[in-house]
């Protein structure tokens, strides 16, 4: 596999990855290659067990016996050869079933082409998840919940910012509260607005975010939002402010999907004795909501 088919999959078959040395993966694949050669027994073996299974206990043990491949037909030779990838699939699934974190070993070399965190990859077990909506952005399990929220976080102030706003005020209502934002390296600069920013030192505990801006920048909206377009709130509030001048506002910051990194891929994982960090950071339910003071809407 090279990095295209990697990126070319689905979010669910390539979310949870790990790295392994350049050469250990190398070998891995080729000890896959070689071990994927069917063999006379691997047919005989894999029609027995469909052919027992139909209940054709007759026919089967004559296909157990050495003379076998001889005294089949080869319309039933052709279908022995056929089998074998149905029952590898089976059993996939149920290896599937029985493990469902689906983690994908790469080689360290693949991490030049994506997006990590400074100081990564590393080749000791660690486990990192792929980011639900920019494809070549990967985090530690064990921070995924706080650098999504945080991503989505930054893009809603980047939007309102855009739209032309002198006043920001959010208020957590329910899930996490200012520490999921603590300790990350959310960047909450507003480009070229003067901006008096509080976090943190907040009497009411439930405001996670205030700021006043002097803002004189016409209304528009970024073309490098990745949250916008799948948040049907933010994009109306987006066109009454550009095409109707919008005054002021409420609306919502929703966590709402734990995107499968949960207690039970947790418990997963461990028992796979992967390295998940020290401060596992769990998925919480959280709506903040934003209210919001623009400015005049200069045309």
């Amino acid at each position: 596999m090279d990095i295209t088919k990697f990126l070319d999959m689905y979010y669910a078959e390539r979310k949870i990855i790990t790295f392994i040395p350049n050469k250990a993966y190398t070998e891995s694949q080729e000890r896959e290659k070689n071990a994927s050669g069917i063999n006379q027994n691997q047919i005989k073996k894999s029609l027995y067990e469909i052919i027992s299974l139909m209940g054709l206990t007759s026919l089967a043990r004559i296909i157990s016996t050495s003379a076998g491949l001889f005294i089949l037909p080869s319309v039933l030779l052709a279908l022995m050869i056929a089998t074998v990838p149905i029952l590898n699939f089976i059993k996939g699934i149920n290896r599937r079933r029985s493990s469902e974190e689906n983690l994908l070993l790469l080689p360290l070399q693949f991490s030049k082409y994506l997006s990590l965190p400074p100081g990564h990859p590393s080749t000791n077990g660690q486990i990192y998840v792929g980011h639900p909506t920019e494809e070549k952005i990967y985090f530690p399990i064990a921070y995924f919940h706080r650098f999504v929220f945080e991503h989505k976080f930054a893009e809603l102030l980047r939007l309102i910012s855009s739209l032309g706003t002198r006043r920001i005020k959010a208020q957590s209502v329910e899930g996490y509260k200012t520490e999921i934002l603590s300790g990350g390296e959310i960047d909450i600069s507003i480009a070229s607005v003067d901006g008096k920013y509080e976090k943190n030192k907040l009497r009411d505990k439930s405001i996670v975010y205030k700021a006043d801006l002097n803002n004189e920048s016409k209304p528009e909206i970024s073309n490098d939002l990745v949250w916008f377009p799948y948040e049907n709130t933010w994009k109306e509030m987006a066109r009454e402010r550009v095409e109707h001048g919008l005054k002021s506002v409420s609306v919502e910051l929703e966590y709402l999907d734990d995107y499968g990194i949960n207690a039970k891929l947790k418990f997963n994982l461990k028992h796979l004795k992967a390295n998940l960090g020290v401060e596992f950071v769990d998925y919480k339910k959280t709506v903040w909501v934003f209210n919001v003071d623009f400015t005049k809407k200069n045309t």
